[in-house]
Protein backbone atom coordinates (compact mmCIF):
# COMPACT_ATOMS: atom_id res chain seq x y z
CA UNK A 1 0.00 0.00 0.00
CA UNK A 2 2.99 2.66 0.56
CA UNK A 3 4.56 2.13 -2.94
CA UNK A 4 5.46 5.01 -4.89
CA UNK A 5 4.73 7.40 -1.66
CA UNK A 6 8.11 9.22 -1.00
CA UNK A 7 7.81 10.02 2.40
CA UNK A 8 4.78 10.24 4.94
CA UNK A 9 3.61 13.76 6.43
CA UNK A 10 5.46 14.55 10.25
CA UNK A 11 3.08 17.28 12.25
CA UNK A 12 5.74 20.09 10.43
CA UNK A 13 4.54 18.64 7.34
CA UNK A 14 1.20 19.28 8.00
CA UNK A 15 1.13 22.46 9.89
CA UNK A 16 2.67 23.82 7.04
CA UNK A 17 -0.21 22.06 4.64
CA UNK A 18 -3.10 23.59 7.39
CA UNK A 19 -0.91 27.49 6.56
CA UNK A 20 -1.31 26.67 3.14
CA UNK A 21 -4.93 25.68 2.59
CA UNK A 22 -6.52 28.09 5.57
CA UNK A 23 -4.21 31.42 5.35
CA UNK A 24 -2.43 30.79 1.92
CA UNK A 25 0.82 31.11 3.88
CA UNK A 26 3.21 32.01 2.50
CA UNK A 27 1.88 31.23 -1.10
CA UNK A 28 -1.86 29.37 -2.18
CA UNK A 29 -1.14 25.82 -2.48
CA UNK A 30 -0.32 24.91 -6.38
CA UNK A 31 -2.07 21.43 -8.17
CA UNK A 32 1.19 19.51 -7.34
CA UNK A 33 0.90 20.39 -3.37
CA UNK A 34 -3.20 19.95 -3.54
CA UNK A 35 -2.63 16.71 -5.25
CA UNK A 36 0.16 15.38 -2.22
CA UNK A 37 -2.11 17.14 0.67
CA UNK A 38 -4.86 14.82 -0.50
CA UNK A 39 -2.81 11.49 -0.18
CA UNK A 40 -1.67 12.99 3.32
CA UNK A 41 -5.36 13.23 3.77
CA UNK A 42 -5.37 9.23 4.42
CA UNK A 43 -3.01 10.14 7.66
CA UNK A 44 -4.79 12.75 8.96
CA UNK A 45 -8.67 13.88 9.04
CA UNK A 46 -7.96 17.22 9.75
CA UNK A 47 -5.87 18.12 6.88
CA UNK A 48 -9.08 15.86 5.12
CA UNK A 49 -11.54 18.94 6.33
CA UNK A 50 -9.36 21.63 5.66
CA UNK A 51 -8.05 20.33 2.06
CA UNK A 52 -12.18 20.58 0.95
CA UNK A 53 -12.79 23.68 3.26
CA UNK A 54 -9.95 25.23 0.35
CA UNK A 55 -11.66 23.26 -2.56
CA UNK A 56 -15.32 24.62 -1.69
CA UNK A 57 -14.00 28.48 -1.79
CA UNK A 58 -11.19 28.44 -4.58
CA UNK A 59 -11.82 25.62 -6.87
CA UNK A 60 -12.35 27.85 -9.79
CA UNK A 61 -9.11 29.42 -9.64
CA UNK A 62 -7.40 25.89 -10.34
CA UNK A 63 -6.10 24.37 -13.70
CA UNK A 64 -8.41 20.96 -13.36
CA UNK A 65 -6.65 19.31 -15.54
CA UNK A 66 -3.01 20.39 -14.25
CA UNK A 67 -4.49 18.70 -10.89
CA UNK A 68 -5.80 15.52 -13.03
CA UNK A 69 -1.98 14.79 -14.12
CA UNK A 70 -0.67 15.50 -10.51
CA UNK A 71 -2.75 13.22 -9.07
CA UNK A 72 -2.23 10.60 -11.75
CA UNK A 73 1.38 10.54 -10.63
CA UNK A 74 0.62 9.11 -6.77
CA UNK A 75 -0.40 5.81 -5.52
CA UNK A 76 -3.78 6.76 -4.51
CA UNK A 77 -5.27 9.29 -6.50
CA UNK A 78 -8.74 8.02 -5.79
CA UNK A 79 -8.49 9.43 -2.34
CA UNK A 80 -9.02 13.04 -3.97
CA UNK A 81 -12.07 11.56 -5.16
CA UNK A 82 -13.25 11.33 -1.60
CA UNK A 83 -12.43 14.99 -1.04
CA UNK A 84 -14.64 16.29 -3.67
CA UNK A 85 -17.48 14.34 -3.16
CA UNK A 86 -17.52 16.46 0.00
CA UNK A 87 -16.40 19.44 -1.40
CA UNK A 88 -19.74 18.89 -3.88
CA UNK A 89 -21.88 18.14 -0.64
CA UNK A 90 -20.87 21.68 0.88
CA UNK A 91 -22.13 23.90 -2.15
CA UNK A 92 -25.60 25.05 -1.86
CA UNK A 93 -26.09 26.70 -4.89
CA UNK A 94 -27.61 23.62 -7.43
CA UNK A 95 -26.08 25.58 -10.39
CA UNK A 96 -22.57 26.19 -8.99
CA UNK A 97 -22.17 22.51 -7.78
CA UNK A 98 -23.08 21.47 -11.68
CA UNK A 99 -20.32 23.82 -12.61
CA UNK A 100 -18.13 22.00 -9.64
CA UNK A 101 -19.35 18.63 -11.13
CA UNK A 102 -18.57 19.13 -14.30
CA UNK A 103 -14.73 20.48 -13.33
CA UNK A 104 -14.26 17.73 -10.84
CA UNK A 105 -15.10 15.31 -14.47
CA UNK A 106 -11.76 16.67 -15.59
CA UNK A 107 -10.19 16.16 -12.30
CA UNK A 108 -10.81 12.98 -12.24
CA UNK A 109 -10.76 12.06 -15.47
CA UNK A 110 -9.07 8.88 -15.62
CA UNK A 111 -8.83 7.88 -12.30
CA UNK A 112 -10.32 4.36 -11.35
CA UNK A 113 -11.64 3.39 -7.32
CA UNK A 114 -9.12 2.04 -5.46
CA UNK A 115 -9.21 -2.04 -4.34
CA UNK A 116 -11.71 -1.74 -1.72
CA UNK A 117 -9.46 -0.84 1.44
CA UNK A 118 -9.75 1.51 4.99
CA UNK A 119 -9.53 4.62 4.01
CA UNK A 120 -7.27 5.64 7.12
CA UNK A 121 -3.75 4.07 6.81
CA UNK A 122 -3.67 5.43 11.19
CA UNK A 123 -5.89 6.44 13.86
CA UNK A 124 -7.83 2.75 13.88
CA UNK A 125 -6.88 0.16 15.90
CA UNK A 126 -6.53 -3.06 13.98
CA UNK A 127 -9.45 -5.31 14.89
CA UNK A 128 -11.24 -3.07 16.71
CA UNK A 129 -14.81 -2.33 16.95
CA UNK A 130 -14.48 1.33 15.19
CA UNK A 131 -12.72 -0.28 12.19
CA UNK A 132 -15.27 -2.95 11.83
CA UNK A 133 -17.99 -0.52 11.91
CA UNK A 134 -15.59 1.47 9.41
CA UNK A 135 -16.28 -1.50 6.85
CA UNK A 136 -19.57 -2.69 7.65
CA UNK A 137 -20.97 1.00 7.84
CA UNK A 138 -19.24 3.09 5.35
CA UNK A 139 -20.36 6.40 4.01
CA UNK A 140 -21.04 6.43 0.23
CA UNK A 141 -18.24 9.37 -0.27
CA UNK A 142 -16.05 6.79 0.40
CA UNK A 143 -17.48 3.60 -1.19
CA UNK A 144 -17.96 5.66 -4.28
CA UNK A 145 -13.71 5.43 -4.29
CA UNK A 146 -13.48 1.83 -3.39
CA UNK A 147 -12.81 2.80 0.17
CA UNK A 148 -14.12 2.57 3.71
CA UNK A 149 -15.18 4.93 6.30
CA UNK A 150 -17.53 6.71 8.78
CA UNK A 151 -15.87 9.89 9.31
CA UNK A 152 -18.28 12.82 7.70
CA UNK A 153 -15.47 15.52 6.30
CA UNK A 154 -17.96 18.74 5.90
CA UNK A 155 -19.02 20.32 9.28
CA UNK A 156 -23.18 20.40 10.40
CA UNK A 157 -23.79 23.51 9.13
CA UNK A 158 -23.10 22.20 5.33
CA UNK A 159 -25.99 21.36 2.60
CA UNK A 160 -25.33 17.56 2.71
CA UNK A 161 -22.77 16.08 5.16
CA UNK A 162 -22.75 12.56 3.48
CA UNK A 163 -24.50 9.93 2.16
CA UNK A 164 -25.78 6.56 3.51
CA UNK A 165 -27.05 4.14 1.49
CA UNK A 166 -30.40 2.13 1.91
CA UNK A 167 -28.94 -0.84 2.76
CA UNK A 168 -26.03 0.51 5.19
CA UNK A 169 -28.96 2.52 6.94
CA UNK A 170 -30.83 -1.10 7.56
CA UNK A 171 -27.62 -2.20 8.69
CA UNK A 172 -27.50 1.07 11.37
CA UNK A 173 -31.43 -0.18 12.49
CA UNK A 174 -30.32 -3.59 13.13
CA UNK A 175 -27.35 -2.66 15.35
CA UNK A 176 -29.64 -0.12 17.39
CA UNK A 177 -32.90 -2.85 17.74
CA UNK A 178 -29.93 -5.96 18.91
CA UNK A 179 -29.42 -4.05 21.92
CA UNK A 180 -33.31 -2.71 22.77
CA UNK A 181 -36.64 -3.12 23.05
CA UNK A 182 -37.66 0.72 21.50
CA UNK A 183 -35.90 3.20 20.02
CA UNK A 184 -37.36 7.09 18.83
CA UNK A 185 -36.74 9.06 16.25
CA UNK A 186 -33.83 11.32 17.88
CA UNK A 187 -31.88 7.96 18.86
CA UNK A 188 -32.04 6.84 15.43
CA UNK A 189 -31.34 10.11 13.77
CA UNK A 190 -28.16 10.41 16.25
CA UNK A 191 -26.78 6.91 15.81
CA UNK A 192 -26.23 8.23 11.86
CA UNK A 193 -24.67 11.00 12.24
CA UNK A 194 -27.72 13.31 11.10
CA UNK A 195 -25.84 12.17 7.75
CA UNK A 196 -29.67 12.15 6.12
CA UNK A 197 -32.17 14.30 6.94
CA UNK A 198 -34.46 14.19 9.53
CA UNK A 199 -37.64 13.17 7.52
CA UNK A 200 -35.56 10.24 5.60
CA UNK A 201 -34.63 9.01 8.86
CA UNK A 202 -38.59 9.28 10.13
CA UNK A 203 -39.46 7.63 6.58
CA UNK A 204 -36.68 4.72 8.14
CA UNK A 205 -38.23 3.83 10.92
CA UNK A 206 -41.90 3.73 9.55
CA UNK A 207 -40.94 1.73 6.67
CA UNK A 208 -38.80 -0.98 8.66
CA UNK A 209 -40.54 -4.18 8.92
CA UNK A 210 -39.23 -5.11 12.41
CA UNK A 211 -40.38 -1.74 13.76
CA UNK A 212 -44.04 -1.13 15.38
CA UNK A 213 -44.80 2.65 16.06
CA UNK A 214 -46.73 3.64 18.95
CA UNK A 215 -47.46 7.32 20.31
CA UNK A 216 -48.60 10.25 18.49
CA UNK A 217 -46.09 11.90 16.25
CA UNK A 218 -44.13 14.05 18.53
CA UNK A 219 -43.10 11.43 21.15
CA UNK A 220 -43.85 8.38 18.66
CA UNK A 221 -41.41 5.24 19.42
CA UNK A 222 -40.57 2.17 17.82
CA UNK A 223 -41.12 -1.23 19.38
CA UNK A 224 -38.92 -3.74 18.30
CA UNK A 225 -41.10 -7.19 16.80
CA UNK A 226 -40.89 -10.03 18.34
CA UNK A 227 -40.36 -11.25 15.04
CA UNK A 228 -37.36 -9.74 14.60
CA UNK A 229 -35.86 -10.61 18.45
CA UNK A 230 -36.08 -14.25 17.09
CA UNK A 231 -33.93 -13.48 14.29
CA UNK A 232 -31.58 -12.23 16.07
CA UNK A 233 -31.22 -15.11 18.60
CA UNK A 234 -30.93 -17.69 15.44
CA UNK A 235 -29.43 -15.64 13.02
CA UNK A 236 -25.56 -14.99 13.48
Amino acid sequence: MMHGLEALPQIADLKNAYEKLQFHIPTPPTEKELALYSQWARFDARLGEIWIDHLANDWKKLNPISLNEELLRLPWPAAAGVLLEFVSNKIRDRSVRDHLLTWMHSVLYGIKPAPFQMFYISGRKPGSPSMLEDSELPLQEYRRWGFLARDSLVGKQSFDRGELSPDIRKKYLKKLCSSRMRIDLDTYWNEIGKVISRRQAERDLRECAWLKPVGNTRARQYLVTRTEKRNRKAGP
